[in-house]
């Protein structure tokens, strides 16, 4: 199978084609003798180098626990501070990721993009029988499925491994805690060439009603009532952007130009769209993450343009002629 054919199967209904993407892209990030490529490599100083920039990939791994006590993670900011290039498009992560890379190939700018697929267990539901979330392809198209799969281990929980299986999650239990996330740097290797770039796996508050089991991870029952009403807007609001500072916090620790992030929560964590874009836009105004290497970010939204989600991050960063915003 040509490279070329790849990306097509992580957008396919079929289970079997997911199987073979996952299966072909975990190869190629684990083993010396498959290069990016998915060939066969023979040369022993091609395979020598092939490992090396594995290993370099696993090394760099990292979690951030940003607002644990006295948090050794420092994100130093210069005196001088400038402004923000703020985008909203209709694509993919990947896609948005691959277009930038390409405008920057002549500069060495590290972009990181947001794997909200790896939530609180190692790669999201893509890791099992389920899924199909823009992250979660997007997962599933780099080296990250791999390098995350390092720090997980294969669990049976129950009911849920009746009905779906095993389950991976991260080793004691070391779930992304608020405000956390995971940093490392990955290589795309199914898209027309390949990226290198930087990956920030990070759980953005889990607003779903609590099901034990399925969803253990929710916090809905601190900020909703059980008639789904709201009980303090300011104190949802403040704990939202506990994770999108995170975020914020390891660009500028990584010297990250350009960030690439979706609707933050907006889909299966149900977080408001219309909240979440002002919570973004109130954080990227703060003078602290306008004085780093931060000089970019772009919302790569894949909805419909009569979507919420679109329609929100459009609203609050851009207009239709023309979705680029300075800050």
């Amino acid at each position: 199978m040509e490279q070329s054919e790849w990306r097509q199967l992580s957008v396919s209904k079929s289970h079997a084609d997911r199987r073979i993407l996952r299966s072909r892209v975990y190869a190629i990030g684990s083993r010396d003798d498959i290069g990016w490529d998915g060939k066969f490599i023979d040369n022993v100083d091609e395979r020598k180098k092939k490992k090396l920039e594995m290993i370099r990939h696993l090394q760099s791994l990292e979690l951030f626990d940003w607002f644990a006590p006295n948090c050794e993670h420092k994100s130093d900011s210069p005196e001088s501070y400038h402004d923000l290039e703020i985008r909203v498009t209709r694509q993919g992560t990947q896609e948005a990721v691959e277009e930038l890379y390409q405008s920057m190939q002549n500069e060495p700018k590290l972009i990181a993009w947001l794997n909200f697929a790896a939530s609180h267990n190692v790669c999201g539901s893509y890791s099992v029988d389920f899924g199909g979330s823009q992250e979660e392809e997007v997962a599933t198209n780099c080296d990250g499925a791999v390098l995350l799969g390092t720090i997980g281990e294969f669990v049976e929980t129950g009911l849920k491994s009746w009905i779906r299986g095993r389950w991976v999650t991260y080793k004691m239990g070391m779930h992304i805690p608020p405000g956390g996330n995971y940093w490392a740097i990955t290589k795309f290797v199914t898209g027309p060439f390949h990226v290198d770039c930087g990956m920030i796996a990070t759980a953005f508050t889990d607003f779903r009603p609590y099901i034990p089991i399925f969803h253990p991870y929710s916090e809905r029952n601190y900020f909703y009532s059980l008639m789904g009403n709201v009980k303090n807007q300011e104190e949802i609001e403040k704990r939202c952007m506990i994770d999108i500072e995170g975020v914020l916090k390891t660009c500028l620790t990584k010297q990250v130009h350009t960030l690439v992030a979706g609707a933050s929560g907006c889909g299966a964590f149900r977080h408001n769209p219309y909240v979440e874009a002002k919570l973004w836009r109130k954080c990227l105004e703060k003078k602290e993450y306008r004085g780093g290497s931060l000089q970019q970010v772009v919302f790569a939204v894949l909805d419909n343009e009569d979507s919420d989600n679109w329609i929100a991050f459009r609203n609050e960063f851009g207009t239709l002629e023309k979705n680029t915003n300075k800050m």
